[in-house]
């Protein structure tokens, strides 16, 4: 029978311990970053989350403009029909395409307007109006009338959001950080541009795609 000296147990145990304490802080160094990023990130969410309800606790004329429109563009959409929305919606890139060859600077010394910024605005949905006048529902003839409520919220809701971020895009950058948190973050940031100009059009070709799937 061996027997095992008490100094040769010691020994092992604290090798044992030893590595033990090593895997414990090698997990804690690996872990510790996870956590304070998760932790960053719910800290950022909760302030997000508390600064739109305090925006929207009192909100500003912008975004009472934007509330006001999404609704009455909600509310067009529902009594016109889907076609129609589809229409404003590809109506709408076509007045976008047209608006830098309008000479804006000219029309507003002529009129003698002087803010260049709400000039700008003006003679855009001007030129949207005048080219869903002529142009009515003809653009939209590709898609059924009608459709399930969700595509039509959906398609007024990116209508709507597309002529926000345009006409904001007119204002000067004064102006634009006068607007609030929400506003700036949702309809002004620079990054989103790209996405407000694709989202409706690439909404538009897949509700399409159903469509044609479902004939």
């Amino acid at each position: 029978m061996r027997i095992t000296k008490p100094s040769t147990l010691t020994k092992e145990n604290s090798k044992n311990s030893l590595e033990a304490s090593g895997e414990f802080l090698l997990w804690i160094s690996f872990l510790a970053p996870s956590a304070y990023n998760i932790g960053m990130s719910f800290t950022d969410v909760t302030v997000s989350l508390a600064n739109i309800s305090r925006t929207l606790s009192s909100p500003t004329w912008d975004l009472i403009l934007i509330f006001v429109l999404v609704g009455g563009t909600l509310f067009w959409a529902f009594l016109a029909g889907r076609r129609k929305i589809v229409s404003a919606i590809m109506l709408t890139y076509v007045a976008l395409a047209i608006f830098p060859a309008i000479p804006v600077e000219r029309i507003i010394g002529m009129i003698g307007f002087r803010d260049r910024a709400l000039g700008s605005m003006g003679i855009f949905i001007i030129l949207l109006v005048l080219i869903v006048w002529l142009l009515g529902a003809r653009r939209g003839r590709a898609f059924s009338p009608g459709g399930p409520w969700w595509q039509v919220a959906l398609l007024s809701f990116v209508q709507a959001g597309l002529l926000v971020h345009i006409v904001l895009s007119f204002l000067p950058s004064e102006g634009i950080a006068s607007l609030s948190p929400l506003t700036r973050q949702v309809f002004t940031d620079p990054d989103l541009h790209i996405w407000w100009l694709v989202v409706p059009a690439a909404l538009l070709v897949i509700i399409r795609r159903f469509e044609m799937h479902g004939e």
